[in-house]
């Protein structure tokens, strides 16, 4: 039996009398510039034409990218799928991790993962967003220069570095349409044990400055004191549907009832109880249900308090509504809303 190829060339060879290959058709999709190795100016061009660092939701790519050759002996790296957004963040620490997964739960309508803070002079990183302007942003090597602190090169070059912000999250804005807040994912021990002058301190106070240059709220955030439970908790119950299987469900009758079942009852009785007798009642998949339940504690249709280990064959416990204000107030300005 001959191979699709062979029939692809004999087809070819007898509508046109053409003799090549019918590979010659085939352009494997091009391979983005490697980032490892030496930086070159190169290297660096093609980077930036490629698009890594730039663009808004599932059109946006990572300036540092985790690939299959990166490891580390001190932190979790890694994905985190998005299918929201379309894409995967790429995190190199559980810290960035949790913050891409809480800052979602809190209302989040983006989180761009290691975004560059470029060198030189460029676009406002809100640019792209409906409405919104198209100011410039003073590139980092001037601000560094502002500042006195050394901007740093790529290793064994005179390039200057390309710095990131771990997550740049974009929220919607009660009077001015859209609102960036920038966090940087750092132990707190770590911070506080480092000198005055130290590098991650000069470093910090350099992603402080570029975000007050852009306009972008900058948050220094430590996700290992954050409650246990509740990331335990967000992380079972986060979303692997993508935006319409995600409206799809919430509109549904399927969802409608088990909501309104687990209002009426899963407060005073366990709440797998309440599901499966709506499942049973109505006929419906008691796993689709369970999904249904699922994606209700994640919304906060059903008020629980998630900071409390998640156990079903128990009645639910309110909480949930006040647990998400208080963290709100505490990691997103009061102009942001979900």
């Amino acid at each position: 039996m001959r191979t699709e190829q062979s029939r692809t060339q004999a087809s070819v060879h007898g509508q046109f009398g053409l003799k090549f290959p019918a590979r010659d058709f085939v352009h494997p999709p091009k391979r983005p510039p490697p980032q490892s190795g030496l930086m070159t100016l190169k290297k660096l061009s093609a980077l930036v034409s490629a698009g890594y660092g730039q663009n808004h939701f599932h059109l946006y790519k990572p300036w540092l990218r985790v690939t299959r050759r990166e490891c580390s002996p001190c932190s979790t790296i890694g994905h985190l799928p998005a299918p929201e957004l379309r894409r995967l963040h790429h995190f190199r620490s559980r810290a960035e991790r949790s913050t891409l997964i809480l800052t979602k739960w809190l209302g989040a309508i983006d989180g761009r993962d290691q975004y560059p803070a470029w060198s030189w002079t460029h676009r406002n990183p809100v640019v792209g967003l409906p409405g919104m302007g198209a100011d410039k942003v003073p590139g980092l090597l001037e601000i560094a220069d502002g500042a006195g602190i050394a901007h740093g090169t790529f290793a064994g070059t005179d390039i200057p570095y390309i710095a990131s912000l771990d997550v740049l999250t974009t929220w919607r804005h009660e009077r001015n349409g859209f609102l960036l807040v920038a966090f940087d994912c750092k132990p707190k021990q770590i911070v506080e044990s480092a000198p005055v002058g130290s590098r991650i301190r000069e470093r910090l106070e350099l992603h402080r400055r570029y975000c007050n240059a852009a306009g972008i709220r900058h948050r220094l955030t430590h996700p290992e004191l954050l409650p246990n439970d509740l990331m335990v908790n967000l992380d079972l119950l986060y979303p692997l549907l993508g935006p319409t299987q995600c409206v799809e469900l919430v509109r549904s009758s399927l969802y409608q009832r088990v909501v309104a079942a687990c209002q009426r009852d899963a407060y005073d009785m366990p709440a797998f109880e309440v599901v499966e007798e709506v499942a049973a009642r109505f006929g419906m998949c008691n796993a689709e249900c369970q999904r249904a339940l699922h994606m209700a504690l994640w919304n906060q249709d059903l008020d629980h308090d998630l900071s409390f280990p998640l156990e079903l064959w128990n009645p639910l416990s309110r909480g949930g509504h006040a647990l998400k204000r208080k963290m709100l107030a505490e990691w997103i300005p009061e102009e942001a809303s979900s």
